[in-house]
């Protein structure tokens, strides 16, 4: 008897003989352990919401094999969305940046239809949930360990806000994993040990908008579940939340608005609406506003983060204005009609009430339903650690419902090799886009001239680590300094910086003529808690301008 040909399925619940069965333990596996490195990933230098995808290439090869059959419908919903989203990246301002955008969305997407294949299979769904609550716990360890604090402002993932999300995930995965009646003593109680690590790590992050998710999660899967299902949540939910709450108060919090003691204190003391939304109550109206320039295609995937004025964050934290943002209601309308089609299953009759088959689908419904609840209150369709599990939730979702008989003719069975060559294009553009930021960061050898600079002025997907080239040709050249700044001001999603630093060169020349109409350039570009050092400056530097046209004493800049 061969270990991975026998032993290996018969532990994972796999049926040894089942052709079928035994095709699904692959693309099942390949998912799982890429979400359980996923919290990994996130300590590399690379840019993880562009290139934590192509953690699922590995899943998506091996699951071409076990493509199911899938509706003209659904098929034409995610053509349509792509189809936006290419039109929008051709008449965006930034198409680079967009284009890889999308191209990472196509293989998270991508990834959520190998979920939807492995829906046949609940050892698969098992093996794929474990390893969404395993990575999730793994986050929540290192977080708790401090990895990266050094050079990060919160441990692995940057912010808290983002690690609630991906403990959000691991906290819906671990529900329904248990919900799914693991078979041995000992896979209840790693189950139930990791959803619980899970759950103390969402209290430990302090943030309200997961809570609102889980809530709805919770109260539409306790209405459409059967009996066994209420009593698990009955019984499972309020543990789960006492020993959360407990723990992560006696763990406390080294870092600023984290803990659940934090929220309740921002919530009790909000003076106004403004306080209770953080923020947002500022900012959805102003990018409301400007999804009406362009209301049909959109501005271009993160094209948020050329916004002006200049905003917090990288997404508006609200999927519909995001999406509505970026692709349109072109792109929108099929975004949501998906997402639609995945909710709808909690509608649908199924099997009998104590099915581990219907359990399954009202949970993957009820969880997409909360997943977006959630999305509109944080950028869970933006940040890879929330959004590739979600994918893969929506998935499960589409692949729970009843389906029409594989023998159907209105069926499709080789859909996947309509998307094949697209999935190949995304990846090229990501494997040139990482490399452009590799150069950028690493590379102490770039002339002005150079091929990584030429690609770079053509295809300007990034500019993180631009200033590190710059400050590099300050002696050798000079005179090609100004004008990358000056192409850095349009190009990079960081402007500000770029302005400031013409202004350093131009008050180093005594040009304050040019540095008062640089700072004026750069007043809108800047976060509104920015705007009042700008106006400091930019007082100084009138007066030192008004001085110099009087007297007429302007210096050319070199």
């Amino acid at each position: 008897m061969s270990f991975f040909s026998d032993q290996l399925p018969a532990c994972l619940g796999f049926k040894a003989d089942d052709p079928e069965s035994r095709s699904c333990i692959a693309p099942a596996l390949a998912l799982a352990l890429a979400f359980i490195v996923l919290p990994l990933c996130l300590l590399t230098p690379f840019d993880t919401d562009r290139s934590l995808p192509l953690l699922f290439l590995p899943a998506v090869w091996l699951g071409w094999k076990n493509s199911q059959p899938v509706s003209p419908g659904l098929l034409s919903l995610i053509i349509a969305i792509f189809a936006a989203m290419l039109l929008s990246t051709a008449f965006a301002a930034h198409s680079a940046r967009s284009l890889v955008s999308v191209s990472a969305a196509a293989w998270v997407i991508a990834g959520g239809m190998v979920a939807r294949n492995l829906t046949s299979s609940l050892p698969a769904v098992r093996l794929v949930l474990g390893g969404i609550v395993l990575g999730a716990a793994l986050g929540s360890v290192l977080v708790l360990a401090g990895a990266g604090g050094a050079y990060m402002d919160f441990p692995t993932y940057w912010g808290a806000r983002i690690f609630s999300m991906h403990q959000y995930a691991g906290v819906v995965a671990g529900l329904g994993l248990w919900a799914l009646r693991p078979a041995s003593p000992a896979a209840r109680l790693a189950v139930i040990a990791l959803c619980a690590v899970t759950c103390i790590g969402l209290a430990s992050s302090g943030s309200r908008a997961p809570v609102a998710g889980l809530l709805i999660m919770l109260a539409a899967w306790f209405w459409r579940g059967g009996t066994t299902d209420r009593r698990l949540l009955l019984r499972t939910a309020p543990a789960l939340a006492g020993v959360a709450l407990t723990v992560s108060w006696l763990i406390g919090s080294p870092y600023a608005t984290m803990g659940w003691w934090s929220a309740v204190a921002r919530t009790a003391n909000a003076a106004s609406i403004q306080d209770v939304a953080s923020g947002r109550a500022y900012f959805w109206p102003v990018v409301w506003h400007q999804v009406w320039n362009s209301p049909w295609f959109g501005h271009g995937a993160d094209a948020y983060q050329y916004i002006q004025p200049r905003l917090h964050g990288s997404q508006p934290h609200n999927a519909l204005l995001q999406w509505l943002y970026e692709y349109g209601l072109a792109g929108t309308f099929p975004i949501v009609l998906l997402l639609v089609a995945g909710v709808v299953g909690l509608t649908r009759k199924g099997p009998a009430p104590e099915n581990p088959t219907r359990t399954f689908r009202i949970w993957a419904g009820s969880t997409l339903a909360g997943t977006f609840v959630y999305g509109l209150f944080d950028g869970v369709f933006y940040h890879m650690v929330a959004f590739m599990p979600a994918a893969v939730i929506a998935g499960f979702a589409l692949g729970g419902q009843a389906r029409v008989a594989p023998g159907n003719s209105v069926y499709l069975r080789n859909w996947h090799r309509i998307l094949r060559p697209g999935l190949l294009a995304a990846l090229l553009a990501i494997l040139l886009h990482g490399w452009l930021g590799f150069m950028l960061l690493r590379a102490g050898n770039v002339e002005p001239d150079s091929p990584p600079a030429r690609l770079l002025r053509a295809f300007p997907s990034t500019t993180f680590g631009l200033k590190n080239w710059i400050n590099r040709w300050e002696k050798s050249h000079p005179e090609a300094v100004i004008d990358w700044i000056k192409w850095a001001q349009s190009a990079s999603n960081a402007q500000p910086e770029y302005h400031l630093a013409a202004v350093t060169i131009q008050l180093h020349n005594r040009d304050f003529i040019s540095a008062e109409k640089e700072l004026r350039a750069c007043l809108p570009k800047v976060r509104d808690i920015e705007v009042d050092d700008i106006n400091r400056l930019l007082a100084g530097v009138a007066v030192k301008a008004k001085e110099q046209a009087a007297n007429g004493t302007t210096k050319a800049t070199k």
